[in-house]
């Protein structure tokens, strides 16, 4: 079940993923439908999360970036925020973040389309831990799919996670601009 998480079902895996999991199959003697329904659940009719990819994309907030006009949508919800910013990325986002503010506490989720991770050596990973280690929170991730955790404003962390991606795909060094010139 881990794999396929991980993975993002798949979508994030190698050819050494697949020789994983297939042998994990067949030692365990599960079938795959049986580790989907686990992992999945019933996550697609729980009203809440579908309240909240909902709310998401009646949030949203997008713009073209780059030559190529690279789509870029933010949003804000209350919970729910890395599977809400993986229905904006099927709703047609090149590259999604998502944050979510409780409190004092804060989490923001990013997806990027695989084309969008090649094309502009985008490792959202990377760039969530970076972002995470400038507001002293944990965080990283796949190349595709990554998120941080930590307490501050989501706003703030959000409007940073958009420059230094904005940046990313226009060709410009992060260091070549402070945070408050993006502004």
């Amino acid at each position: 079940m881990g794999i396929v998480s991980d993975t993002a079902n798949f979508r994030y895996a190698t050819p050494f993923t697949f020789l994983t999991f297939a042998n994990l199959l067949r030692q365990t003697g599960r079938q795959m439908d049986e580790i989907l329904e686990i992992v999945e659940g019933d996550s697609i009719d729980d009203p809440s999360r579908k309240t909240a990819h909902l709310k998401a994309a009646q949030r949203i907030v997008w713009k073209k970036v780059g030559s190529e006009g690279v789509l870029l949508a933010t949003s804000n919800v209350s919970s729910f925020e890395a599977s809400a910013a993986k229905a904006l990325l099927m709703l047609g986002a090149d590259v999604v973040v998502v944050a979510a503010q409780r409190g004092d506490e804060v989490r923001v989720s990013a997806r990027a389309r695989r084309h969008i991770i090649e094309r502009y050596d985008l490792h959202l990973g990377r760039l969530m831990h970076e972002i995470a280690t400038t507001f002293k929170c944990g965080g990283g991730g796949h190349e595709g799919s990554a998120g941080l955790n930590g307490t501050g404003s989501a706003q703030v962390i959000l409007d940073e996670t958009v420059r230094v991606v904005t940046q990313r795909i226009e060709g410009k060094s992060v260091e070549e601009q402070p945070a408050a010139a993006a502004a």
